[in-house]
């Protein structure tokens, strides 16, 4: 979040044992965020150019002009962290002369507060009649400046940086965008928000040890996500097998703990019920969601929210809780929350529920990437022209007109664009001005989405004690607040990790919750699941990593949005129309995988493919 004091610390220091001058410092220094202003050379000349004689007139009458201009600016002689003086055929015995000048600054404002300064003789400056020019640089806090009326001041703006294409948001959809934008030959520029590329994906170097931990987009498949598995394969990246060895650990609502097989949870010799509803539940969403048409956003049933359409179907009381527990696992949602065509469309869009709940070969949590998600998204940045990616730029505002795109930055920064590109979650569209407004079936769907409730904390541990107890390193609760969990260690690197999640319905207190006691929560939860004998294990992590997903700024949930239900049919063709000259991607409106890496490149290679017709096809 932008952190509430915006004030810069100034410090003005003299060194000790060095040469002192009167009214300067040796040095000045600015840590936080300010607000610089930098004059030009400001000389002692009256409005009609003409100066006076003498050097201590024009000293004095600069001394006025910069205090005008400083004033202007929303400054004053307070603010002058460097003051730069060229003077005449300077001597000495010339010090006299300025001394009045300095009063002026001294008396203004509360004075400069001994700024670094220098005097520089010289032969002579622009005009042969100027003997004297200053010349200073002053911070001030935040963004704060002067009001002015309009025709008080001359505006010198610089013209807005033009660009073919301008694209808000450089996680994998907006990079692979720009990628074919620039092969194509236009010149692109991403606005991202965050101080980083990559959006949902944040890969985090341990503090402990060598290896990483994911604190978003984990795994990938090689066989069902082609082009994510081109570019690991491109950046030379490495594979880790998701372990797959052991049992699941399951925890009932009643606090019943079972044990079943990690890879075919329908086989719980301790409670065949359970395994019963998992079949029940799967084989209804795959037979419903063969009816959805992923295009034209069609379904033969009528919408309302999951939780209805279970009933509708009578599912058996424990197929209602694994869909929960599933639904929170997949989107981060509420089966109350969820619309049924959108959640069943979203398991569609990945091939189905086993290619979601597989850990095997066509599973889509079958392989990590050694060096990290984020390194994708590196290599993807690293392959764009220099300079066309600025982070810490979130989007203001985008106006459209008849010529193109104009979209102003928070910090000011303004873009010209012939086309734009929106890269970004969709539950975040609500921070952007749009101008003219969105149509209204696409503000309406937007404004809607909702962002998972997700929560991941990550557990290193010197060793995988886990797997000594024959446990596979997945925690199923019904109970909460751990959701499920992940097995996510690099042997290779003695990096053992265990990363849980807590999500949908079983987060909603959980975030009211100190950072530390979130921590502390998975962590007594862990060691119950585990029992007695066990629990000291589970106490005793090398360090614990954790991301608040709701919290985070310019994302607000994870792993993607969802709708509530007559949402995606109402709407949903409207979702990925073309506006005027705006075009949308992001990975939810991927017609595969939808909200995962995969998605996202789709969605982002689709978009480009739209802009580069619209704007001719190429260069």
């Amino acid at each position: 979040m932008t952190p509430v004091n915006q004030v810069p610390l100034i410090s003005r220091f003299g060194v000790p044992g060095l040469y002192q001058e009167p009214y300067t410092s040796h040095a000045v220094t600015v840590d936080g965020n300010s607000r610089l202003t930098v004059t030009a050379g400001v000389v002692g000349r009256n409005p009609d150019g003409s100066a006076p004689d003498s050097l201590a007139e024009q000293a004095s009458l600069a001394m006025d002009n910069l205090i005008a201009i400083l004033s202007a600016a929303g400054a004053g002689p307070r603010d002058i962290l460097i003051l730069n003086m060229f003077v005449v055929d300077w001597t000495e015995d010339q010090f006299p002369a300025l001394q009045p000048a300095f009063g002026k600054l001294l008396q203004s404002d509360g004075g400069p507060g001994f700024p670094g300064s220098l005097l520089v003789p010289v032969k002579a400056l622009a005009y042969p009649n100027l003997k004297f020019e200053v010349q200073v640089i002053a911070a001030l806090p935040g963004r704060v400046r002067s009001w002015q009326k309009e025709s008080a001041l001359s505006r010198n703006d610089a013209p807005p940086r033009q660009v073919d294409v301008a694209i808000i948001g450089a996680g994998f959809s907006g990079l692979q965008a720009a990628a074919d934008l620039q092969k194509a030959g236009f010149s692109t520029l991403i606005l991202e928000a965050k101080d980083r590329v990559g959006g949902r994906s944040y890969s985090l170097p341990l503090a402990s040890g060598s290896g990483l931990v994911e604190l978003g987009a984990t795994w990938i498949n090689k066989d069902t996500q082609p082009r994510v598995a081109e570019l690991a394969r491109k950046f030379n990246l490495d594979y880790l097998q998701q372990y797959m060895q052991g049992d699941s650990l399951i925890e009932l609502e009643d606090g019943t703990r079972l044990r079943a097989d990690s890879e075919n949870a329908t086989e719980t010799p301790d409670a065949p019920e359970f395994g019963a509803a998992i079949a029940e539940a799967a084989g209804a969403f795959d037979a419903a969601a063969a009816d959805i048409d992923l295009e034209k956003c069609t379904w033969a049933e009528q919408d309302c929210t999951l939780e209805e359409w279970m009933a509708r179907k009578e599912f058996s009381p424990t197929a209602r809780a694994f869909t929960q527990l599933f639904v929170a696992m997949l989107i981060g949602g509420n089966v109350a929350e969820i619309g049924a065509h959108y959640f069943l469309d979203y398991i569609k869009s990945q091939g189905g529920f086993e290619s979601l709940a597989s850990d095997g070969p066509k599973g889509a949590q079958n392989l990590k990437i050694k060096q990290g998600t984020s390194a994708i998204a590196s290599g993807m940045a690293s392959g764009l022209t220099p300079g066309s990616i600025l982070l810490n730029a979130p989007v203001a505002s985008v106006r459209q007109d008849g010529s193109g795109v104009r979209m102003l930055a928070r910090n000011g920064l303004e873009i010209a664009a012939k086309r734009a590109v929106i890269a970004i979650p969709s539950n975040t569209y609500s921070a952007i001005k749009f101008s003219p407004p969105l149509p209204r079936g696409k503000a309406a769907l937007v404004s809607q989405t909702k962002g998972g409730m997700y929560y991941k904390v990550i557990a290193t541990y010197s060793k995988p004690w886990w797997r000594d107890l024959g446990l596979v390193g997945k925690f199923l609760s019904f109970k909460g607040p751990i959701c499920f969990s992940w097995d996510i260690s690099d042997p290779e690197a003695s990096q053992y990790s265990l990363a849980f999640f807590v999500a949908g319905r079983l987060a909603v207190g959980f975030k009211d919750l100190p950072l530390f006691e979130q921590e502390q929560a998975v962590l007594n939860h862990l060691a119950a699941l585990v029992g007695p004998e066990s629990a000291h294990l589970a106490h005793d992590p090398l360090e614990v990593n954790s991301i608040v997903w709701p919290n985070e700024e310019f994302f607000h949930g994870a792993p993607s949005s969802f709708m509530g239900p007559d949402l995606l049919s109402k709407y949903g063709q409207d979702f990925r129309a073309v506006f005027q000259h705006l075009h949308f991607g992001g990975a939810e409106t991927a017609y595969e995988w939808k909200g995962y890496l995969e998605g996202a490149l789709l969605a982002g290679a689709r978009v480009a493919k739209e802009v580069a017709a619209s704007l001719g096809g190429g260069k």
